[in-house]
């Protein structure tokens, strides 16, 4: 099996390219350009000059994560200080067909935030994070 790492990233209207170095370098995602199973891209929500000056407008704030049998959503942004200072939530969904066998289940929500990732990673607000910074 190959493992793919594809973070999608939103900045605000003023970036600090530090903060993201700082968030690969312990995984060791600063050689992206150099492993064809890395890929990180920013998405860029489109705005006027107007809308420009609202602090954190215009971003895709999605805070979660998405493997082959889970998905993680959660409510803290996913920084260090927001995993010590601050408390939060999260929710963890399973999808092995086991899980569902005795329930109702109509909806699959591991595969509802793949299509959401997908989608947001396939458009053309997703631009690759090295050619922006």
């Amino acid at each position: 099996m190959t493992l793919r790492f594809e973070p999608l990233y939103t900045f605000s209207n003023k970036p600090d390219p530090y903060f993201v170095l700082d968030l690969l370098e312990p995984a060791g995602e600063c050689n992206n350009r150099a492993n064809p199973n890395r890929t990180v891209k920013r998405f860029i929500v489109p705005s006027t000059p107007e809308q420009d000056k609202i602090p954190f407008a215009r971003v895709n704030h999605n805070k979660y994560m998405v493997t082959e049998r889970a998905a993680y959503i959660g409510t803290s942004n996913w920084s260090a200080d927001y995993f010590i200072d601050t408390g939060g939530v999260a929710f963890v969904f399973e999808s092995a067909p086991s899980l569902h066998a005795d329930l109702n289940v109509t909806r699959d929500v591991r595969r509802d935030l793949q299509e959401v990732f997908e989608r947001d990673w396939n458009s053309p607000y997703a631009v690759p994070l090295w050619n922006k910074l």
